[in-house]
């Protein structure tokens, strides 16, 4: 079976949706799927790269904007591109996948609805018609979490076409401490939706360090904010850093903290990669998947959105009691290497390939 996956980017640009779509290219290649990757540059040159033994076709934009890359030629190549594929799985939000549906009216595809578009409306009202012509042709949705759907206004008319597929990483890249650890962790994006202001401001009466593993359109006003709460000591940027430095970050902390605001944060697959680490998760109640991957009082603890209070005692319940601790990081483990693995993941998707009629 010829398989395209089609995504506004992909590694080295750094994001949730990008790991994924690495990911599961690389487990479905594994797997025998012949799967190649159409995505946009993220600057103006075509480019054609073999990553991981899966070949990735770039094509040229004017840059990212919004969020998204814009490239004027990317549907017109989509549109002459798949006609060498059985299948073709999108991965949204994705506007210039979806800008002229009647050129897919006679290819078989499929939808990964990674989350709703929160911030940027205009973008959504502009392009509202298109998407839902585009998700009525589609064959199959899917999602990560029955409360993406629950959630998702968009997603009401589709629910008989929906199937529920968690994403899955591959846990024995990690280095499992349990209970033990350095510092407080984030890794992510520092963008609008994370929250980590919030984060910076619960540490004010904490007594760790925290450590800020990404980068991202807010990082200088994080590092003002931190200056300006006395936090410069205590609170460290390290940017972005290679996959085994990550490891090893993971590793040597106490536990990840992933304090997003908006449902745009549909998953959080970071905490997959610390609970593979065997750290307990501090996350927040959205109306996504985020609360259901590491559950409250299991494996970690969940709190309100912005509530910088919460935050602050959930963070300080784990950090004075080591054994707390030390079980949420055992069931943390447990919980990713029994739901959450790669070959899991990749065997869902690759039934639901094989359920199609191509």
């Amino acid at each position: 079976m010829k398989v395209l996956q089609v995504n506004k980017l992909y590694y080295p640009w750094i994001g949730g949706i990008e790991s994924h779509v690495k990911s599961l290219s690389e487990g479905l290649k594994k797997s025998g799927i012949n799967v190649k990757v159409l995505v946009c540059n993220h600057r103006f040159k075509f480019e054609i790269v073999t990553i991981e033994g899966v070949e990735v076709k770039r094509i040229p934009s004017f840059g990212i904007f919004w969020s998204m890359p814009l490239s004027p030629f990317f549907s017109f190549f989509l549109s002459s591109y798949i006609k060498n594929f059985d299948l073709v799985h999108f991965h949204l939000p994705f506007p210039l996948s979806h800008l002229f549906p009647d050129k897919l009216r006679n290819k078989s595809y499929i939808i990964t609805w990674h989350s709703d578009i929160v911030r940027q409306k205009h973008m959504l009202n502009l392009m509202r018609p298109s998407l839902i012509k585009f998700l009525k042709r589609s064959s199959k949705i899917i999602v990560t979490s029955k409360r993406i759907i629950d959630s998702s206004e968009l997603l009401q008319t589709f629910k008989s076409k929906i199937e529920i597929v968690p994403y899955g990483i591959d846990y024995k890249y990690y280095k499992p401490f349990i209970g033990e650890g350095e510092y407080i962790l984030f890794v992510g994006r520092l963008v609008y939706y994370k929250g980590v202001e919030y984060l910076i401001k619960a540490m004010k009466k904490i007594n760790s360090q925290l450590v800020i593993v990404g980068d991202g359109s807010l990082k200088p006003k994080l590092i003002n904010m931190s200056h300006d709460l006395g936090l410069s000591s205590r609170v460290k940027f390290l940017g972005n850093v290679d996959k085994d430095r990550l490891i090893d970050i993971y590793s040597k902390s106490l536990f990840l903290v992933l304090p997003s605001v908006e449902k745009t944060e549909a998953f959080g697959l970071v905490q997959l990669e610390a609970m593979a680490s065997g750290k307990p998760v501090i996350n927040t109640n959205l109306p996504t998947a985020v609360p259901e991957v590491c559950p409250d009082g299991e494996c970690g603890i969940t709190v309100p959105p912005k509530d910088v209070e919460s935050l602050r005692e959930a963070i300080n319940t784990l950090l004075y009691n080591d054994e707390l601790r030390r079980v949420y990081g055992y069931n943390a483990l447990n919980r990713v290497i029994n739901e959450y693995s790669m070959e899991k993941m990749v065997k869902r998707i690759v039934n639901l390939y094989s359920s199609l009629s191509l």
